[in-house]
């Protein structure tokens, strides 16, 4: 199965070319989900947040689970659908499988990034982590600005240190004590 998965991510560009759109951030998502996996549970594919209704590394919700399956069944080629046939219809347990919640997260993004460039707001790492966090709509009332003053001191933090780890360097390893 983890063959599968590489084998469809390193093919995903040359088919997804064919929608300039969401090719164009595809490469950023990529560089985005290790970050977002630290943010939103340090990597633990077996995390279950918000009182179960959040799952695996990326904290899936099961809206975001099927505004990311949909959104390959808009964009993908039906003649490419073999290649995601394993991510079934079982939410949880797609979401705790490391390989198919990094699709999952993947595609998530890709909707999220479609609709902001469509709606004319910036597509970077902050900008998809406010959508992603909070919702589009929500993100969208903030002007997608983490530092918006009507933003609650608790997701206030959460965005502070989502910045922390987006900007951060991850390809520098870690002090040695």
């Amino acid at each position: 199965m983890k063959f599968l998965s590489k084998l469809t991510l390193m093919m995903f560009p040359l088919f997804a070319s064919a929608k300039p759109m969401p090719n164009a951030n595809f490469e950023l998502i990529q560089d985005f989900l290790p970050r977002l996996a630290a943010i939103e549970s340090s990597g633990n594919p077996n995390a279950v947040g918000d009182k179960g209704k959040s799952l695996g590394m990326y904290q899936i919700s099961n809206d975001a689970w099927r505004d990311g399956t949909d959104w390959v069944r808009l964009n993908v080629p039906d003649y490419l659908s073999i290649f995601f046939d394993p991510l079934g219809k079982n939410y949880k347990k797609e979401c705790m499988d490391a390989d198919k919640a990094k699709w999952i997260a993947t595609f998530y993004l890709m909707y999220l990034a479609d609709r902001m460039h469509k709606n004319k707001y910036p597509v970077n790492m902050k900008t998809l982590y406010m959508a992603y966090n909070c919702g589009y709509s929500k993100a969208q009332s903030f002007n997608f600005d983490m530092t918006h003053f009507a933003i609650s001191d608790k997701r206030r933090a959460i965005f502070i240190r989502a910045a922390t780890i987006i900007d951060a360097d991850l390809t520098t390893p870690p002090r040695k004590k």
